[in-house]
């Protein structure tokens, strides 16, 4: 093995258990020679089990990735624990977080926002994140809060969703 790593040129201490220099699984984002299975914690969990599904279906009939709904729940939501009653997507009337009787009717708001025709089909990350901070012809913002920084933080959740799910999946 020392001669095969030697010949690629890849540091042989990229396959030693628990090395900084592992390599990394690009589905899971975790080191494929960490010693211990890669884990969630319970919050995210707790996320996948109650919102994938009904976030993968309004993601198909928006026609984006599945991931891309996810990350934005996931981050406005608080991961599934809102300020406000099951609003998964963060939505507020003068910075005062909305209530929903059920995560379906929060989903429901969401159909009826701009943003689900805004969002429609965008199925490139950049294409996605633009349209979230786009201010041409005076559309707004998603979340103005964060002003400059939104997007960056939006795609950093998708990374963690796409990083998250496959770990949530796998068999327990």
């Amino acid at each position: 093995m020392r001669q095969a790593a030697k010949t690629a040129n890849v540091p042989f201490n990229r396959f030693s258990i628990g090395n900084d220099a592992n390599s990394i699984n690009p589905r899971t984002g975790v080191a494929e020679f960490a010693g211990t299975p890669p884990s969630n914690p319970p919050h995210v969990n707790s996320f996948f089990e109650t919102h994938r599904d009904r976030l993968a279906a309004l993601a198909d009939e928006m026609k984006v990735p599945p991931n891309f709904i996810m990350g934005l729940s996931a981050g406005e939501s608080n991961w599934g624990r809102p300020q406000g009653q099951n609003n998964l997507f963060g939505f507020s009337v003068n910075e005062r977080p909305l209530d929903y009787p059920t995560p379906e009717a929060a989903i429901d708001a969401f159909r009826n926002s701009q943003w689900y025709s805004r969002l429609q089909g965008k199925s490139e990350a950049n294409d996605f994140l633009n349209e979230l901070v786009s201010t041409e012809d005076g559309k707004k913002m998603y979340n103005s809060v964060r002003s400059g920084g939104y997007a960056p933080w939006i795609k950093d959740m998708i990374g963690t969703v796409d990083r998250r799910l496959p770990i949530w999946e796998q068999p327990r």
